[in-house]
């Protein structure tokens, strides 16, 4: 499928989400498929991520302390 865009695209499985930003933050890939928190997590942290896309659908959320 890829081929037939003129993509040259290598998948591979990691196992956690934080190991997906460790991964976009070293250069060692591109794109993740990962949850909300590990996103916003990395992107907290420098990493240049851009969110495309959610993925969650339920089990996840954003608690934030309503005085800050």
């Amino acid at each position: 499928m890829y081929k037939d865009q003129g993509l040259n695209v290598t998948s591979m499985t990691i196992s956690t989400g934080s190991s997906i930003v460790s991964a976009i933050a070293s250069g060692d890939i591109d794109l993740g498929y990962i949850g909300i928190a590990p996103a916003l997590q990395g992107i907290n942290e420098g990493v240049p991520i851009k969110i495309v896309a959610a993925v969650n659908l339920d089990g996840s959320g954003i608690v934030v302390d309503p005085k800050t």
